[in-house]
This record gives structure tokens, sequence and C-alpha cells, in this order.
């Protein structure tokens, strides 16, 4: 973890996984989010498996209205992931209540979650761009 984030470091691949989801669905296979998930919580020092079910059943709802979202403005988007973002935020949050018998410190999840939502149009766009430049480069072969 970064020192500067204090234990709360940001979501980058909830943004990592949206974007995908959205716009290359059949890379992105139920394992690979699984997988996917448990590295970030090796990686975050997170409780094992905690934020890969978060990150599996964020897949599943997000793959019933994949062609809605495919079709949306970049505010629609954004607020999609928002409310994606405070979803797996409240899972995980009541899922370490519930194991470790004890409510932690909404002020690092606040920052997370605000962090996140902050860097999502960053992220999205470069990796938007990225696409667009492959698929460029694709064209004129």
């Amino acid at each position: 973890q970064w020192p500067f984030f204090y234990g709360a470091s940001p979501f980058l691949s909830l943004i990592f996984m949206y974007f995908i989801l959205i716009y290359h669905d059949e890379l992105m296979p139920i394992i690979t989010v699984f997988i996917m998930g448990l590295v970030a919580d090796l990686l975050m020092s997170d409780i094992m498996g905690g934020r890969a079910t978060a990150m599996m059943l964020l897949s599943y709802a997000m793959r019933m209205g994949i062609l809605r979202l495919q079709q949306s403005e970049f505010m629609d988007l954004w607020l999609g992931f928002a409310m994606s973002c405070a979803a797996v935020t409240m899972f995980q949050l009541i899922v370490f209540s519930l194991i470790n018998l004890a409510v932690p410190s909404l002020s690092p999840l606040l920052f997370q979650v605000g962090f996140t939502l902050i860097l999502f149009p960053i992220g999205f766009v470069m990796m938007f761009s990225v696409q667009r430049l492959l698929q460029t480069m694709r064209l004129t072969r």
C-alpha cells in the first residue's frame, strides 16, 4: 500500500473491471473477475475473498444491463459506477463488520470511495483512448 493513502487506496481494479465489462465483456469471464478480486485482496491486505465476492456479484449485476451501459452517456456511466462503488463498499463493510464483530472507522472508507470516484473519469478516458488507438492501428494495417 502507498503510505499517503493510509490504508484506503482507491478501487483501481473496480474501474478496470467496469470498463472491460462494458466494452469487452468476452475478455472478463467470472473466473477472471474472481482472480482479480483475490489479487486485490492480497495487495490491500483485506480478508481473502471479500473483495472477490463483491466484484463477482457486481459483475453478475452489470451483465444484466450491459446493453444499457454500452449505449449510455458518460455521466450515466459515472453515476452507475458511483452506485457500484458504493454497493461494493457497503458489501465489504457488512462482511467485515460481521466477521470482526465491530464496525470499522468510516472515514477511510469514505476517502476510498471519494478518491475512486475522482479517479474514475481519468482512468476511464485513458482506457477508452488506448482502445480507440488500438482499433485505429488495427484498421490501418
